[in-house]
C-alpha cells in the first residue's frame, strides 16, 4: 500500500499513478494550460514572495550565511525578519533589513 501511495505522488509524469487515471489527466492539462514560464523566475508582486525574491538576489551576491523560509529570513543566528502575512509584500521591511550593516564571520569565529 505505501508503495502504491508513493507512486500515486510521483511527479514523473511516466511513472507517477496520478497522471495514469483519467481525472488526473486533466488537471494536469490544466495546470499545464494556467502555467506561466515566468512563474519559476518572477513572484507573485503582491504577496510575500516578492519580498523572498528580493532576499535570495541579495544573498546571491555575497557570502553572508542565510536562511530564507516561507514565511521569514534569516542572516547569521541572530537576525530575521519574520513575515506573518502571505498577502503583504514585505519590500520595504527586507529592503531595510538587508541594508543593516553586516560583517562577515568566519567559521572558527562561530564556535564557542
Amino acid at each position: 500500500m505505501q508503495s502504491i501511495d508513493l507512486e500515486y505522488h510521483n511527479i514523473d509524469p511516466r511513472r507517477g499513478l496520478f497522471f495514469s487515471i483519467t481525472p488526473g489527466k486533466r488537471i494536469a492539462d490544466w495546470n499545464n494550460g494556467v502555467r506561466r514560464a515566468t512563474a519559476t523566475h518572477v513572484p507573485p508582486a503582491n504577496t510575500r514572495a516578492s519580498g523572498r525574491s528580493r532576499a535570495v538576489s541579495f544573498f546571491q551576491t555575497c557570502n553572508f550565511p542565510y536562511v530564507i523560509n516561507w514565511d521569514s529570513i534569516a542572516c547569521d543566528s541572530r537576525d530575521f525578519l519574520v513575515m506573518g502575512n502571505p498577502f503583504e509584500t514585505y519590500n520595504d521591511e527586507v529592503d531595510h533589513f538587508l541594508s543593516r550593516p553586516r560583517t562577515l564571520v568566519s567559521a572558527t569565529e562561530q564556535q564557542p
